[in-house]
């Protein structure tokens, strides 16, 4: 007699098995004798790794950095690095951290400003994807009487945009442009500058979000944060340079929003381990007052707008006043306030869930910008809806092990950002 019972991946659920055995023993009337009776019962349990039963650390091979030059290619993997850390996020830069024996050959590669170091992922299939790449923004050797240990840092191709900026010569305004257009010819005229190409190139063709917008802009602005406030507006997009290539980045817009319902349920005490949740009403503004760029030509008014039913809101009114010197034209901060106050009026808590080992099947389950169901019971906490995945932060283990903080409904709370990001709510929150 064999009992089994079998489990279905990424779903919570509990199974029962119900035995009758009956054992009956005949002998002779006033006759000794013996009688033997033998039962074999096999019981096992299978259930697959996205329940966290049973699995095991993922050899190192899984997860593989790999170091380049800063114009492309897969040279040298870096198998002796350690305390790897990787976070894929929507709207802001993701990046990665690791350290390497500074005395070790490996750490001579890896250099601050032209190299490029990649993330690939195999899946239990042996399908091999490239996740991430990124330029060496800071390497930190420490040493002392024992060690040498090299401390590095990378960030994806959204914050190398960020560091170049516009010039004399350069487009600057845009009239009745597709609004990906206007994204793209920001990208597409510093890489035609020397030594400016990135390697970038358009993911698209036609009018993939069918969105006009006027756009003027000054000498000197940043590039990736134009692009970021381009996408920061009602109708606005996502938009994400991603390796295609080992030597290819491909600039992908998405309209109106990255990512898809896959149907997955991250349930606490199903897939997830732990939770956190965190309300900050420091965010919050039902009336807002918006000021662009004070020195334009024609000058641009400051924008007031409050919620239209603010006169009933039981919490009554709070104010908050934001800023953005990048908007130049009076239409482009018109747009722009309108978003803010769809966005500062909305208290959503942002949840960090921790998932089980293995619980992570790949970008195909989980990745940024996907809807997924988050199901957390807990004394009077309870949470049943659908959110949006802003980040997905990787630490993997020398051995192979795999840990998985999953953060939904706004990007993590982290003091380290700078105090002019701190009053932004990203794109796309809520827009359903």
């Amino acid at each position: 007699m064999a009992l089994t019972a079998a489990g279905t991946k990424s779903a919570a659920g509990s199974s029962s098995i119900a035995v009758s055995v009956a054992l009956t023993a005949a002998g002779t009337k006033s006759a000794s004798g013996s009688c033997t009776i033998t039962v074999d019962v096999s019981l096992s349990g299978s259930g697959t790794k996205s329940t966290g039963i049973g699995s095991i650390p993922r050899p190192r091979l899984r997860w593989q950095f790999i170091v380049g030059p800063a114009w492309g290619g897969h040279e040298l993997a870096l198998t002796e690095a350690k305390s790897r850390r990787f976070t894929a996020r929507l709207t802001d830069p993701s990046e990665l951290g690791f350290s390497l024996n500074g005395r070790h050959p490996q750490a001579d590669a890896v250099r601050a400003l032209s190299t490029d170091v990649h993330v690939l992922w195999t899946s239990d299939q042996g399908d091999t994807r490239i996740l991430f790449r990124g330029r060496v923004g800071s390497k930190v050797d420490r040493l002392d009487t024992t060690e040498h240990t090299a401390e590095v840092a990378v960030l994806d191709y959204r914050a190398v945009l960020a560091r170049r900026i516009l010039y004399s010569g350069d487009l600057v305004t845009w009239t009745a442009t597709e609004q990906a257009e206007i994204a793209w010819g920001l990208v597409a005229q510093t890489q035609s500058k020397t030594g400016g190409n990135l390697g970038i190139s358009k993911g698209w063709a036609g009018a993939p979000t069918g969105v006009v917008r006027d756009r003027t802009y000054e000498l000197g602005d940043s590039v990736g944060d134009r692009i970021k406030e381009l996408s920061e507006v009602v109708d606005g997009f996502d938009w994400d340079l991603t390796p295609v290539s080992a030597s290819g980045l491909e600039m992908q817009v998405w309209y109106p929003q990255r990512g898809s319902d896959r149907g997955v349920v991250l349930e606490y005490g199903g897939l997830v381990a732990g939770a956190t949740l965190e309300i900050n009403p420091a965010d919050y503004a039902n009336a807002i007052r918006m000021n662009g760029d004070a020195n334009a030509t024609p000058p641009v008014a400051a924008v007031e707008r409050a919620a239209a039913d603010l006169a009933g809101r039981p919490e009554g009114r709070w104010d908050k006043t934001y800023g953005d010197t990048g908007l130049t034209t009076q239409a482009a901060l018109d747009e722009r306030a309108d978003w803010q106050i769809a966005q500062s009026q909305i208290v959503q808590p942002v949840v960090t869930l921790t998932l089980k080992q293995g619980a992570w099947d790949g970008p195909d389950h989980i990745w940024v910008g996907d809807s997924v169901r988050v199901v957390v019971v807990s004394g009077g906490t309870f949470v049943n809806e659908i959110m949006r995945v802003y980040e997905i932060a990787f630490t993997l283990g020398d051995n192979g092990s795999e840990a998985v903080q999953v953060t939904l409904g706004g990007p993590k709370p982290d003091p380290r950002r700078i105090p002019s990001l701190l009053g932004r709510r990203l794109a796309n929150l809520e827009r359903r």
